[in-house]
């Protein structure tokens, strides 16, 4: 099987948008988890109550974030964004089983079409190459 190693990126301005689309939704869940565990029975709450009060503090800070969201916008237009996420790389699993011929032939296709990055040809011949030995393996 492909495995999909995650890999960083940087976030671009446009990510930083795409999320805050996300806020007003973001803020109502929130909302219900904090009066979700305002209703848990009062047993569990009492043995609980640290971790409870500690979430609750949380995710009320949480929500002062998002409502506090705009007033970071500024700063983020003005400083480069050097944050990086994990993000999932492109699809390679339509090369398994294939020869190195035909995986040559369909990467520079996929090359040329934008559809995968120089660097995937890397992780492509490492799955190649394991495929092998354990073919080679199941042999003995």
């Amino acid at each position: 099987m492909f495995n999909y190693p995650t890999y960083e990126i940087p976030i671009t301005e446009d990510d930083i948008k795409e999320c805050k689309k996300y806020l007003p939704s973001l803020k109502d869940d929130l909302k219900r988890i904090i009066s979700r565990l305002d209703i848990i029975d009062s047993n569990i709450k009492e043995k609980h109550k640290e971790d409870i009060s500690c979430i609750c503090d949380a995710l009320g800070k949480l929500s002062e974030l998002v409502d506090n969201a705009s007033r970071y916008e500024d700063t983020i237009n003005r400083i480069h964004t050097n944050a990086k996420f994990g993000s999932v790389p492109r699809d390679i699993s339509k090369y398994q089983g294939k020869s190195k011929e035909e995986i040559d032939k369909m990467f520079d296709d996929d090359l040329d079409n934008g559809v995968l990055i120089p660097t995937d040809y890397k992780r492509i011949m490492e799955q190649f190459n394991r495929d092998n030995e354990e073919g080679q393996n199941d042999n003995l």
